[in-house]
């Protein structure tokens, strides 16, 4: 038995390069497209000194409908009619529905397709209050 003394000359690898340039440039496409692209949108705003009658214009109005039929706008009871042409002529955009809890589901989307006739496409619910 013979007893080796110097140390086994083994060829030394390289270290390629290559698949390291691979993750880095993957980790580079991951990062550019998951990241957000954003336009910064200029918001102005309005002082309080300002015109408030633009502001109050701007400002949704309240329709409350009862499941007897009868409706409020603001606080004013109106007819359908009377409602219709308040809002036709006020020219506001937006309009907050608030159905008591009463009020059956057909009377509700009526309601909403006679605000879209009108020009009312920004129309927000008001849930009815828990009893």
């Amino acid at each position: 038995m013979t007893i080796k003394l110097t140390p086994d000359r083994r060829r030394r690898r390289r270290l390629a390069l290559t698949p390291l340039i691979d993750v880095v440039f993957l980790l580079l496409v991951f990062f550019i497209l998951g990241g957000r692209f954003e336009q910064h949108n200029h918001l102005t705003l309005a002082s309080g000194a300002e015109d408030e009658s633009a502001a109050a214009s701007l400002r949704p109005q309240i329709l409350r409908l009862f499941a007897d039929g009868t409706v409020q706008l603001g606080r004013e009871a109106l007819t359908p009619a009377g409602v219709r042409e308040r809002i036709s002529a006020a020219g506001n955009a937006a309009l907050i529905l608030a159905p008591q809890q009463d009020v059956d589901i057909q009377t509700i989307v009526t309601w909403v397709d006679d605000l879209r006739v009108i020009g009312i496409d920004d129309v927000s619910f008001l849930a009815p209050a828990a009893r």
